[in-house]
């Protein structure tokens, strides 16, 4: 159990410093008018990745825990399993909420926003903003 969790917060770090360096390498190709648009999906796609790696290994680390305290139990270790995963549900269910679902919803109006200032030809008339 205890490698599990090793390895998550190692496998975390090490991917934490190679986002930033990427995102740094990213920021001078910018600056330097070096990059373009398939710069910016092609890190936007290696940071995905990294992230659901990141995420894959927290996920096994957990799956491991929950494993070892439903085996405390002689009988009932599905229901344990079930009920654990019930109550963590719930409990992030609300931070997801309130923060996660209310980001990605400002966001995709964000996009629909540039998306019609894109379409529409350019004159003197003012580009609609968003609200939040």
């Amino acid at each position: 159990m205890d490698g599990r969790i090793l390895m998550a917060l190692t496998l975390s770090g090490l991917c934490y410093l190679l986002i930033f360096g990427i995102d740094q390498v990213a920021d001078r190709m910018r600056e330097s008018g070096a990059a373009s648009k398939s710069v910016d999906k092609a890190v936007e796609a290696v940071v995905g990745a990294i992230s659901v790696l990141v995420g894959f290994s927290w996920e096994h680390t957990f799956d491991g825990a929950v494993t070892v305290v439903s085996a405390q139990s002689d009988s009932h270790v599905d229901l344990i399993k079930f009920a654990m995963g019930i109550g963590v549900f719930l409990y992030l269910l609300t931070p997801w909420r309130k923060y996660i679902l209310k980001r990605s919803m400002q966001l995709d109006e964000v996009q629909k926003v540039i998306e019609m200032n894109r379409r529409r030809p350019p004159g003197p008339s003012m580009s609609t903003r968003p609200s939040y």
